[in-house]
């Protein structure tokens, strides 16, 4: 399993994960400005230091936040991938995946289909979407068809709230099923999803998150303990003597340095939360690696 970390649009928050030793990340397509400078400084960090990028399509964000209530039909959809697809081949990034565009809570499932013979032309590596619209079978013949896939963790999330069956379950019996149906199977993702007890498995080749940067946002961050990445308030002791430690290493000691004269608890509490996940990382590559 490959932990992706996700909201690096901004240079600075690659910065950190790049530094901490992280080699996937994802961002966002709606937020990112492929003509900034720090996008270009992303764009050649990640060549530089073997990065995989991801890169999501935004439209999520678009028609549920800053675009919400706005006026989404087909045509808009055609021409938002295809400005997509056309700008992704020009970022640059040597290790990129773009995910497709996700329309089927807005204008159905055939748009998604419509827009995925786009994607299927385009030369680029595609991450296609499973919906729960398309059905067991439908996860059975995307498995078979594209090298790279991905399972939406947050609708199965949603389904199962109030349930007494657990969405954690769904994704093991979803990833068993496909293990046994498909002869070689594809790259799985587990898109939204760094849940422990769902990060546990050789089956699915990666899953992401913007976790990391909650301790900006809710004042909680994330150390490890040794075995898994847990949860503290960035106030509790516990994350503060995880920080001092990481703070400490010798690898990170210009870093540090100088995240002190800018922002000392931002940034530091981040490159601590992305390091602990770094850590995990080692742990899963010894226990949990991806055999295909």
């Amino acid at each position: 399993m490959n932990i992706v970390l996700a909201g690096c649009e901004n240079y600075s928050h690659f910065n950190l994960i790049k530094i901490a030793g992280i080699k996937h990340a994802l961002f966002s397509y709606y937020h990112a400005s492929p003509t900034s400078d720090s996008f270009k400084k992303i764009v050649n960090d990640s060549n530089e230091h073997d990065i995989s990028m991801i890169c999501d399509s935004g439209l999520f964000t678009l028609m549920f936040g800053s675009g919400s209530g706005g006026h989404y039909d087909l045509k808009f959809m055609i021409e938002y991938a295809d400005k997509y697809i056309s700008e992704a081949k020009k970022f640059g990034i040597n290790k990129l995946t773009i995910v497709e565009c996700d329309v089927h809570k807005i204008i159905g499932m055939d748009a998604v289909f419509e827009l995925r013979k786009k994607f299927e032309d385009s030369g680029l590596n595609i991450m296609y979407v499973w919906h729960i619209e398309e059905g067991i079978d439908g996860l059975y013949k995307m498995a078979e068809k594209y090298d790279y896939i991905a399972i939406s963790v947050p609708e199965l999330r949603k389904l199962f709230k109030g349930k007494k069956d657990r969405y954690q379950d769904a994704v093991h019996d979803l990833l068993g099923k496909l293990k046994k149906q498909i002869p070689k199977l594809p790259k799985i993702h587990l898109l939204g999803n760094t849940v422990d007890e769902t990060m546990r498995t050789k089956i699915a080749y990666s899953c992401d998150s913007t976790s990391w940067v909650s301790a900006g946002r809710f004042g909680r961050g994330f150390i490890f303990n040794g075995e898994t990445v847990k949860s503290a308030g960035i106030r509790e002791n516990i994350f503060i003597e995880y920080r001092e430690k990481v703070s400490s290493l010798k690898e990170f000691k210009i870093i540090v340095e100088s995240i002190h004269e800018k922002n000392p608890i931002y940034y530091l509490d981040h490159l601590t939360c992305a390091f602990a996940y770094k850590q995990y990382q080692d742990y899963l590559d010894k226990f949990y690696q991806w055999s295909n």
